[in-house]
């Protein structure tokens, strides 16, 4: 399933397709798409710092600077998170993608080199 990041109910699809461990790719497009790269990249770095039980509050403010634009993604995120689905993403030439794949269909089709864990 394709969902277009800031169509009407976006996040309520993505959110049941969380709920149903189905696969999709959440597109961002237009001048979110940089913020969005720039919040993820913060988030992994972040992410495991805190794994390592490290401080990085310097990372932290940096993802918040980002991240803090798109609310509503950071929710679907977090909820995919928790699902124990695997998170990718890609850069195209006129979007941004990130896809959330279930936990039975990680090895299908997740690229290691884009994985965000």
């Amino acid at each position: 399933m394709i969902i277009e990041y800031a169509k009407n109910n976006f996040d309520r699809e993505a959110w049941a397709a969380i709920d149903r461990r189905e696969p999709f790719q959440l597109i961002v497009r237009g001048g979110k798409r940089k913020a969005l790269k720039r919040a993820l990249a913060f988030y992994q770095e972040y992410s495991e710092a805190r794994r390592r039980r490290e401080k990085k509050r310097s990372t932290w403010l940096k993802f918040g600077f980002y991240g803090f634009r798109m609310p509503a993604f950071w929710g679907i995120y977090n909820h995919a998170e928790i699902a124990g689905m695997s998170i990718s993403s890609e850069e195209r030439e006129d979007c941004f993608v990130v896809a959330f794949l279930p936990p039975s269909s990680k090895m299908a089709t997740a690229s290691p080199s884009s994985s965000l864990h």
